[in-house]
């Protein structure tokens, strides 16, 4: 029975891009969930470096853009250095995924710049961290939420930080004063620590409870120290929206305009039939945007700008969705003579697992057998690209017959409203069986979602 290969319960994605419940109170399993990591949040753009390398000795290192150079005078040597990520357009990080207690910020303006304190076994240790843009250029895009903390603090002290409060649970921490603490980190899902300027504090725990390491000075003199834990994945959900695509020219150039947060695309197809234009994306790139499309290639994963996956055209019959960190902006989308859609390639395929699909006709709703795809045949690799690994079929094909035989789940959940944050909103699904299969249309210009069974 296919039932085995579905859940009562649909998948929370981790930036809450969306979140998909149904009548039926049934989804296959593995629903696709846009990760944090790929350097969006439901606030604001986020670009990182992720860096890791073998330390030996104390090590003062600056980071630019997408480089690091060590500047430390005692600086003895380092080995398997790597880095990846970029900060360009950054004017205030913070410091994540360190576990060692030894590496701090010492600048959160550029250049940034870490400090690497020798553990003094002679052996030199591995170090992995990374950096998190808080402050991005261009500004005009909404804060983070953060917490700002500050106390005169005697001896070596832990705190952890839930929501609004904090509570100190180091085993040989003497006494604090001067303590204030502002901000409010509820809903975060992992902070960065920015703002400190001492070199003796550390973010041990950048997911909560959200844990912070002071390290005695030794003076016998409590020193005072300020720092920010800034949230860099919030949990709270973010309102999507679905791009108003209106042709400008019908050969040559769209209108898109793409609000704040995220967007879906369904490429126009002002003709209706399937020798369609293909739209360049280099404007909506160009302009600091992200996107994003799923299961492509068949690894049943999201392709991402935002992680340097190549996405040069928009195609008909795919769905996308577009991720704007600013302001609304409307941008006009080229038609690339040299990529229209046609035999095969003129039609999307369709591989085990979720695919993102859309109705590219602009003002034409399609019934299930005007709608024609390439699907994946049985037995084939999900990441085959020749044409001789896809059957042409219509989705009336694709979902005809017993629901516990077809090859396709019997639901297509389409994209209706975007705006909202309320899942039961956010979709609509569309059960199909026989009484509908002829009947039922999927209008012009919706981004929806479909399983196809291994």
């Amino acid at each position: 029975m296919k039932s085995s290969k579905i859940q009562r319960s649909f998948i929370l994605s981790y930036v809450a891009l969306f979140v998909v419940v149904v009548a039926t109170g049934f989804v296959v399993k593995n629903f696709p969930t846009i990760s944090a990591d790929t350097a969006t949040t439901t606030t604001q753009n986020l670009n990182h470096v992720d860096f890791s390398a073998s330390v030996d000795g104390n090590a003062t290192i600056q980071f630019t853009g997408k480089t690091y150079k060590v500047v430390s005078a005692d600086y003895k040597g380092v080995t398997g250095a790597t880095i990846s990520g970029d900060l360009t357009g950054c004017t205030t990080v913070g410091l994540s995924g360190d576990t060692t207690g030894r590496v701090a910020l010492t600048s959160s303006s550029s250049p940034f710049t870490i400090k690497v304190k020798d553990n003094g076994s002679g052996t030199p240790p591995p170090y992995s961290f990374s950096l998190f843009c808080v402050k991005p250029v261009p500004t005009g895009v909404a804060a983070l939420s953060k917490v700002h903390f500050e106390a005169t603090v005697d001896g070596n002290a832990k705190i952890q930080f839930t929501g609004s409060t904090y509570k100190v649970i180091s085993a040989d921490y003497k006494g604090a004063s001067g303590i204030s603490i502002t901000g409010n980190l509820t809903g975060c899902t992992k902070t960065a620590l920015t703002g400190e300027t001492t070199g003796r504090v550390y973010l041990t725990s950048s997911a909560s409870p959200f844990t912070v390491k002071i390290v005695d000075n030794g003076s016998g003199t409590p020193p005072p120290y300020k720092f920010d834990l800034v949230c860099v994945i919030p949990l709270k959900a973010t309102s999507t929206t679905t791009a108003t695509v209106t042709s400008t020219n019908s050969v040559t150039a769209y209108s898109v305009t793409l609000k704040h947060g995220f967007n879906t695309i369904a490429a126009p197809n002002d003709s209706g039939v399937y020798d369609a234009a293909v739209l360049g994306t280099s404007p909506i790139t160009d302009a600091g945007m992200y996107i994003y499309d799923f299961n492509r290639l068949g690894q049943k994963a999201w392709r991402s700008t935002a992680k340097n996956n190549s996405i040069p055209y928009f195609f008909n019959q795919v769905g996308y969705y577009v991720y704007n960190p600013g302001n609304e902006q409307t941008l006009s989308l080229t038609v690339n003579p040299s990529a229209h859609q046609t035999t095969n390639e003129e039609k999307i395929k369709v591989r085990r697992g979720w695919n993102l699909m859309s109705i590219a006709a602009t003002n034409v709703d399609r019934k299930l057998s005007e709608y024609h795809i390439n699907t994946l045949k049985k037995g084939v690799d999900n990441t085959c690209v020749t044409d001789s690994c896809f059957t042409q079929v219509t989705l009336r094909d694709l979902l005809a017959g017993d629901p516990a035989t077809s090859r396709a789940y019997n639901y297509i959940f389409e994209i209706v409203d975007s705006q909202t944050t309320d899942a039961t909103k956010a979709f609509k699904s569309v059960k199909i069986d026989s009484t509908n299969i002829d009947t039922v249309t999927i209008p012009a210009k919706t981004v929806f979602w479909l399983y196809l069974f291994e």
